[in-house]
C-alpha cells in the first residue's frame, strides 16, 4: 500500500534536487492557491448524451489542480485543459460520487493498454453544461495517475 497523499513517485524524473523557486514561480499560471498535481498532454473529446458522437477538441494540455487550503474540510480539485495558445477550453471541478471510467485499447498483439479516462464534467467554459468527457492520454502511466487523482479527490468530497 502506498501512503495516501504522500509523494509516491510524483516526481521521479529528478529525485536528487528540488526545482529552483524561480522556475517554479514562472511556471505557475494560476495564482498560488492551487497545486498542479498532474500536467500532461491529452486529446479530449466531449458529448452531451451517451448516444451522441464524440466531438474532437484536439490536443490540449491537461492540468489537474487542487486547492492548497481546505474549505469546509475539503481541498477542492479541478481539471483544466488549455489549447496550444493557452486558452482554457475545459475548466471543471471534481464533485462527490463522480464516476471515473478507464478506457482501454487492444493492441494488434492482443495486449490491452489503458489509453484514456471518461468522466462527466460540468464545463465552466460552456455555461457549466454537463458533458461526457474523454481524456485520451499517450502514456498508460498518465492514465493511471489521472484516474488515481480523480478517485482520491472524489473520495474527499463530502
Amino acid at each position: 500500500g502506498t501512503p495516501v497523499g504522500g509523494g509516491d513517485g510524483d516526481d521521479d524524473d529528478e529525485p536528487a534536487r528540488p526545482p529552483s523557486p524561480s522556475v517554479a514561480a514562472k511556471e505557475k499560471t494560476e495564482d498560488d492557491t492551487e497545486d498542479t498535481l498532474l500536467k500532461v498532454k491529452c486529446k479530449f473529446f466531449t458529448k452531451k448524451d451517451a448516444a451522441d458522437a464524440w466531438g474532437d477538441h484536439g490536443v490540449n494540455h491537461l492540468e489537474f489542480l487542487k486547492e492548497k487550503v481546505a474549505v469546509d474540510g475539503v481541498k477542492r480539485a479541478r481539471v483544466v485543459c488549455r489549447n496550444s495558445i493557452g486558452k482554457a477550453v475545459m475548466n471543471a471541478g471534481v464533485y462527490a460520487n463522480m464516476g471515473v471510467q478507464v478506457v482501454e485499447k487492444k493492441a494488434p498483439d492482443g495486449s490491452v493498454k489503458k489509453n484514456g479516462i471518461i468522466v462527466q464534467l460540468f464545463n465552466a467554459v460552456e455555461e457549466s453544461a454537463k458533458t461526457i468527457t474523454l481524456f485520451r492520454l499517450g502514456k498508460e502511466d498518465d492514465v493511471v495517475a489521472l484516474k488515481k487523482l480523480f478517485e482520491q479527490s472524489v473520495a474527499e468530497m463530502k
